[in-house]
C-alpha cells in the first residue's frame, strides 16, 4: 500500500502532462469510451496523455494499441495511473471501472482525487437514478443525448444538477454511418437486453471467470426469457423463410449473458453473436428485433425499422437496476410491438411496417 502511494505521489510530481484513463466494458471495447479516446488522440493536445483501460485478454486489446497507448486493467500501471490521474471517463459506471481497488480501497481514499465523466452505454429511457445517483457514483459530467431523457435526470431523484448535466449527444454516434441500400446485408438483427434476476454477479471471485463476465447461471434454462428466445430461434417456419429468402439473422447475446452462450442451439441461416462490434451490425442489417434496449436508438438513428418484442411486459422492472421511466414504447417507440413468437414472425418479420 505504501509503495503504490509513494510511486504515484512522485508521479503526480514529475508528470507534466495529466493521465485521462478512458473505458468501456472492462473486457470489450467499441462503444462510446473507444470513440471519444479515438478523438482525444487525434488532437495531440500537449496538456494531456490519453489511457484506454481495458483486459489484456480483451480481443480488442492488441486493435487499440494500434490507435493510442492502452492500460491493462488491474496492472501496477493501470494501479499507479489511476491515483495520479485527474480524469476517469467511461461509458459504463460499474465500481470496477472507478475502483480498482476494491476492498482495500480505504488504504488509499485521499488519493481518489479524480472527476468521473461518464459517456454513457446508451440513451437512458428507464429510471436509473437507484444506481447512478449521486451519492452513489459522484458524476462529475453526465452525458445525455436527447431532451427528455436530459430533463429526466435533472428533475428526477438522481440528484445532479444543470452543471453536471450536459446534453452533448453520444460519442459513438459520430461514427454511426447507415450504408447505401446496395451496400446493406441481408440480416435480421436481434438484439434483446438482459435481465438481472437471470444471471449472478460481476465480481465474482472465481479464478475461472474473466474479468467483465459472469458465472454460468443453471437455473438459466428455466426462465421464460430462455424459453422465448429458443422457441424464436428454433421456429420452423422462421427457418424456412430466412432460407427462402437468403436472409441471415443475427442473435447477439447481451454482454451479461454470454456466459450462457452454450445454453442456445442454433442452425440453419442463424448466427449467435458475443462481444460484437455494435456499430458494425447496426449499418450492415435492415431490421432490429430487441425488447427494451437502448439499441434502438442507435438503429432509429439510421432510420430503419425496428420490431419490440417483450413477452413479459409485466414483470420485466422486477429485479432490474431500474424502473420505469418517462420512456412508454406505445408511444415513444420506434416500432410495433409484440408479445409471442408467432406475432413477430406471421404479421411482421418478413414484411415490417415499423418505421422509426
Amino acid at each position: 500500500h505504501v509503495l503504490f502511494r509513494l510511486v504515484a505521489f512522485i508521479y503526480r510530481l514529475i508528470s507534466k502532462k495529466q493521465i485521462w484513463i478512458i473505458s468501456d466494458r472492462l473486457n470489450v471495447a467499441g462503444d462510446n469510451g473507444e470513440a471519444f479516446f479515438k478523438y482525444v488522440v487525434k488532437q495531440k493536445n500537449k496538456k494531456f496523455k490519453p489511457y484506454f483501460l481495458i483486459s489484456k485478454d480483451s480481443p480488442d486489446y492488441k486493435r487499440l494499441n494500434k490507435i493510442g497507448k492502452v492500460l491493462s486493467y488491474g496492472s501496477i500501471k493501470h494501479k499507479i495511473l489511476f491515483l495520479s490521474s485527474p480524469y476517469i471517463i467511461s461509458s459504463h459506471a460499474d465500481d470496477l471501472v472507478i475502483n480498482p481497488f476494491g476492498k482495500q480501497w480505504p488504504y488509499y481514499a485521499n488519493y481518489y482525487d479524480y472527476k468521473f465523466i461518464f459517456l454513457q452505454h446508451g440513451i437512458i429511457q428507464h429510471d436509473m437514478s437507484n444506481w447512478l445517483n449521486k451519492k452513489n457514483k459522484n458524476i462529475h459530467i453526465f452525458v445525455t443525448s436527447t431532451t427528455k431523457e436530459y430533463e429526466s435526470i435533472i428533475n428526477g431523484n438522481y440528484l445532479y444538477s444543470k452543471k453536471e448535466t450536459k446534453l452533448v449527444g453520444l460519442p459513438r454516434y459520430d461514427f454511426l454511418n447507415s450504408k447505401s441500400n446496395t451496400n446493406l446485408e441481408k440480416i435480421i438483427l436481434v438484439a434483446p437486453t438482459w435481465r438481472k434476476k437471470l444471471v449472478h454477479e460481476l465480481n465474482s471471485k472465481s479464478r475461472e471467470i474473466k474479468l467483465g463476465e459472469r458465472p454460468y447461471n443453471k437455473k438459466f434454462v428455466k426462465s421464460d426469457y430462455y424459453k422465448h428466445y429458443k422457441s424464436l430461434l428454433n421456429n420452423d417456419k422462421l427457418l424456412l423463410m430466412l432460407k427462402k429468402h437468403g436472409i441471415k439473422l443475427h442473435f447477439v447475446l447481451h454482454p451479461a449473458i454470454i456466459q450462457q452462450r452454450k445454453d442456445f442451439k442454433v442452425s440453419g441461416n442463424i448466427i449467435i453473436k458475443e462481444n460484437v462490434n455494435y456499430k458494425d451490425e447496426f449499418e450492415k442489417a435492415t431490421l432490429l428485433i430487441t425488447d427494451y434496449s437502448s439499441v434502438a436508438f442507435d438503429f432509429a438513428y439510421l432510420k430503419k425499422p425496428i420490431i419490440y418484442f417483450q413477452f413479459d411486459k409485466q414483470n420485466f422492472f422486477e429485479k432490474q437496476i431500474y424502473t420505469k421511466g418517462y420512456f412508454s414504447y406505445e408511444k415513444d417507440g420506434f416500432g410495433d410491438i409484440f408479445t409471442t413468437v408467432e406475432e413477430v414472425i406471421k404479421t411482421h418479420l418478413f414484411h415490417t411496417r415499423s418505421n422509426p
